[in-house]
């Protein structure tokens, strides 16, 4: 059964993305793309419309979900009676648009839990039931021009389209598990090296994170929003990456916040408020990607500002002597 939409967690490659519940569940998953329909469709009916879940079968504790840091790769973590487990979860980006894959990674952390993993995989929305059959390498599901591919499940068992299997999860034990899609009429494709992919995963987003040039108090709230952005978009993400932000730039940025917000400024004590300072600070740094060509001298950006600054930033009259900020 679907959980609350406000207890799933996003993971992507920028081409389409799938939702993994607090409780170790993906309910939702179109593949290659966005517009393509859902295999995973769960999230808009019941387990048996697809989904793909990792439980534990002893009572739990206590769950937590976060992303390592600034990516998109999730953990989800398990505390139950007898230890505690980690679910490691991550679409690997820059593959052929002729295969999109999940990886999910369950590592023993403490103690021994078992897992029961079942994966049903229904395409078009839940609707199509696949031909399921036991391949050398995995579980293989396939429905007219769709074919996906589970590996690493030890022993599966099917039954009614349904592949189930328990795992033991024993502390330092590292299970990595691929789900991957390809059109039916090609080849299988090679499977994945999950350390190199989880580690290419990491280093992407990183990357990505990177072109944030603010550094203030709402850091985390808008690299989270830069993260998820080209991971629900159309692919751009994907492609390489421009230059590095220009460092002398973010410095001349930072030098006309210090100007606006001296003690001699009208509006200083506008730009002290939290809200109408990230404003600011971010219409500065946008305009100097935008406007400020590479190469650009720390002058040349700080007098760039300073123009903008002035034709944009307006003092408004309020009541007495209070002075309002607006950004044009």
């Amino acid at each position: 059964m679907a959980s609350r939409i406000e207890d799933y967690g996003l993971i992507g490659n920028t081409r389409t993305a799938a939702l993994v519940s607090r409780s170790g569940s993906i309910d939702w998953l179109c593949v290659p793309r966005f517009d393509s329909d859902a295999c995973l469709a769960a999230l808009i009916g019941y387990d048996e419309h697809g989904a793909w879940s990792l439980r534990p079968t002893v009572p739990i504790r206590e769950t937590r979900q976060r992303y390592r840091d600034e990516t998109l790769i999730l953990e989800t973590e398990f505390v139950c009676d007898g230890g505690a487990v980690r679910i490691t979860d991550f679409m690997p980006v820059g593959s052929s648009e002729e295969r999109c894959d999940v990886v999910r990674i369950v590592e023993g952390l403490d103690g021994e839990v078992p897992l029961e993993m079942q994966l049903d995989v229904r395409f078009g929305y839940g609707a199509d039931v696949p031909w399921t059959t036991a391949a050398a390498e995995g579980v293989l599901f396939v429905a007219g021009p769709n074919a996906v591919l589970l590996r690493g499940a030890r022993q599966p068992r099917l039954r009614d389209g349904r592949a189930s299997a328990l795992l033991e999860v024993r502390k330092e034990d590292r299970i990595p598990l691929q789900l991957g899609w390809y059109p039916s009429h090609e080849d299988t494709p090679d499977a994945i090296d999950d350390v190199q992919a989880l580690a290419a995963t990491d280093r992407f987003w990183r990357t990505w994170a990177q072109r944030c040039l603010y550094e203030g108090r709402w850091r985390d709230l808008i690299v989270r929003s830069m993260i998820t952005l080209p991971a629900v978009g159309d692919g751009q993400g994907e492609r390489p990456l421009p230059a590095e932000p220009r460092v002398q730039a973010v410095a001349a940025a930072r030098h006309v916040l210090r100007l606006v917000e001296g003690a001699a400024s009208p509006y200083s004590d506008e730009t002290r408020e939290p809200e109408r300072r990230l404003r600011l600070e971010l219409d500065l740094h946008r305009l100097l990607l935008e406007r400020a060509p590479e190469g650009s001298s720390p002058e040349s950006c700080l007098q760039l500002l300073t123009r903008h600054v002035h034709a944009r930033v307006q003092v408004c009259p309020r009541r007495g002597n209070h002075r309002q900020l607006e950004l044009g």
